[in-house]
């Protein structure tokens, strides 16, 4: 996902190069240990930082694994002890508050960041920070990733701190405490190209929240990466007809980057057509499923994301249009009235077939009858006018004997 992130926003030849090296140290790491799941996420953020010229010896990556539970109870209750005591060691020095004797803040990344300039990624450091992010924002929508979080977190606490994004710094630091850090800022002069972007961060959950209510910004989307921010971006969108009415698509989503955006177009057409002809819930079931929502799916979406569009598809439930698409009823888990339905259409095409095919033999009956009649009528015509002709040559005959 990262790399297809940094793909919509690069030139071609970058991301050509900062692919080709990233493959080259995947092979060579791969042959030292084992690449996969967050240690794979590790080693591509290291390798990034890299790229962008930050020099990562100083830098220790975070652990980002979900716990393992311990068949011990007494382990069990350590570890979660431990993480408390870390938690709070964390926001204790976060506020300014002197860290316990026993604790220490964290120390990952707490010196003075060294960057390079003159690496060949450095110059493009806004707009991998920020398509960076999005994904960040795309991963908060799957519970399923929630052990990735706070590693490309602190890649991006990283990269925030060399283009001095404050407001990011503090949105990282309140979600996640524990990589807080007295970094300093440098290099802030290429800022300013991005400053419509790295002015605030774009929270996806508020968003989403503030949709029902009112009006805001149009949030960013990579087309094609961060599918999932924009189809719920959109489905909530419909949401917000209850209170608000039809709402334009472009203050709903709107493209980042250089990719194509295809699938966003796709998916506006598909939003004005339902939003215009169906209610809101209607319109909510039908969108999430041509869009290729599954049960799987809907389960790993945070649960304040989860219920709206369970309401949706319980409100739909127990009379389903006829006319829905196929996967609306698969959405619904409605198989059986979806086998209903289409023996219903199949029973009324070949009624209608069968109509059509008697209406075609009856005309053809018709026609027949009609050129009989018209032959007959002809051929009688003919007869009539020769026996007319006969009479009047008799007539003449007889005429000229009387005279003669």
């Amino acid at each position: 996902m990262c790399l297809g992130a940094l793909q919509c926003v690069l030139p071609h030849d970058i991301y050509n190069s900062l692919h080709s090296l990233w493959y080259v140290h995947a092979v060579k790491v791969s042959k030292e240990t084992n690449l996969a799941g967050i240690q794979l996420l590790n080693t591509f953020c290291t390798f990034l930082l890299d790229a962008c010229g930050v020099d990562v010896t100083e830098i220790e990556p975070v652990s980002g694994s979900s716990p393992i539970v311990s068949e011990k109870e007494d382990e069990d209750w350590c570890r979660l002890l431990g993480d408390l005591k870390k938690s709070c060691a964390s926001t204790a020095y976060l506020v300014g508050l002197p860290p316990d004797e026993e604790t220490v803040p964290p120390t990952s990344a707490c010196r003075q960041l060294r960057v390079n300039v003159s690496s060949f990624l450095y110059k493009h450091l806004p707009v991998v920070f920020f398509s960076l992010h999005l994904v960040h924002e795309e991963m908060k929508l799957n519970c399923l990733l929630h052990g990735n979080f706070i590693v490309l977190a602190q890649l991006l606490v990283t990269l925030g701190t060399c283009l001095s994004c404050h407001s990011y710094l503090d949105y990282y630091y309140s979600a996640y405490p524990v990589l807080h850090c007295s970094m300093a800022s440098l290099h802030t002069e290429h800022k300013s190209e991005m400053m419509e972007y790295l002015s605030s961060p774009c929270d996806v959950m508020l968003w989403l929240q503030n949709a029902f209510d009112s009006d805001q910004d149009p949030f960013p989307i990579l087309s094609g990466v961060t599918r999932r921010t924009q189809d719920i971006c959109i489905a909530f969108s419909i949401f917000g007809q209850l209170s608000q009415g039809h709402r334009d698509s472009s203050k709903i989503v709107k493209p980042f980057g250089l990719g194509s955006d295809t699938e966003l177009k796709s998916a506006v057409s598909l939003y004005e057509k339902l939003s215009k002809e169906f209610s809101p819930m209607n319109a909510v079931v039908q969108f999430i499923a041509v869009q290729g929502f599954s049960p799987e799916l809907l389960q790993s979406l945070p649960r304040g994301v989860e219920i709206p569009l369970r309401e949706a598809l319980h409100s739909c439930c127990n009379d389903p249009p006829t006319g829905w698409p196929t996967e609306a009823y698969h959405l619904l888990g409605l198989v059986q009235q979806l086998s209903t339905c289409h023996a219903f259409d199949t029973h009324t095409h070949t009624h209608t077939h069968n109509t059509h095919t008697l209406s075609i033999y009856l005309s053809i009956c018709l026609f027949v009858c009609l050129f009989i009649y018209l032959s007959i009528s002809i051929c009688l015509s003919i007869s009539v006018v020769q026996d007319a002709m006969i009479l009047l040559d008799k007539r003449k005959l007889l005429r000229a004997g009387i005279h003669a």
